[in-house]
């Protein structure tokens, strides 16, 4: 049994007269459901309150029952409480499936919000690191809204670093023959400077 749940029923119950083993008997039937570590209080507080009241209506019982004797001849026999109501045949009391379809409830909602955050947290980091590689590798702002990165890609530094090697590429003048000049890693950095610079001049 649980061991705040029997020390509750206890406490509750300590000046009706009824025999420790009969609450704790009560207490292990109604309480069944309450498991020996949880510390849920209010499913612990109101399951006591159930077992409380139980306990009233044995406490009564018994009272009556002990006064009806007295008026007959015979010695009265020791009352016995009356036995406690046997579990719903699902053993989930109704005010405690109630509770937890609440809290089932409360913990979808939670759950749910929390997914959209993440999802959110995770767009915002992606599109911060988009604008970082766009700062690193000086692509105009005047480009940068006809631009986009898919969803696909991972490495973001790697892709627009690719792109930004394009742009010039492509700008570089051709060679006898019709080739494009292979520019050196050096050309290429100061070529992209200079290509965005003067775009960025012109607009």
């Amino acid at each position: 049994m649980n061991k705040t749940l029997t020390e509750k029923v206890k406490a509750k119950c300590k000046d009706m007269g009824l025999s420790e083993e009969y609450l704790n008997g009560v207490t292990q039937m109604l309480g069944g459901n309450i498991a020996d570590d949880s510390t849920d209080e209010a499913a612990i507080e109101a399951c006591a309150n159930q077992i409380m009241e139980i306990a009233k209506a044995s406490q009564g019982e018994a009272t009556r029952w002990a006064q009806k004797q007295k008026s007959k001849t015979e010695p009265p026999a020791p009352p016995t409480p009356p036995t406690p109501p046997a579990p719903q045949p699902d053993g989930e009391p109704e005010w405690f499936k109630v509770y937890r379809e609440k809290n089932d409830k409360r913990m979808k909602t939670l759950e749910d919000e929390n997914t959209l955050l993440k999802q959110q947290r995770t767009a915002s980091e992606r599109q911060a690191n988009i604008t970082a590689a766009f700062d690193k590798y000086k692509v105009p702002a005047f480009l940068r809204q006809h631009l986009s990165v898919p969803d696909s890609v991972t490495d973001i530094d790697a892709h627009v670093a690719k792109m930004a090697q394009d742009f010039v590429t492509h700008n570089l003048p051709e060679e006898a023959g019709g080739q494009k000049k292979v520019a050196s890693r050096e050309e290429t950095e100061a070529a992209a400077d200079a290509f965005f610079k003067a775009q960025t001049k012109s607009n």
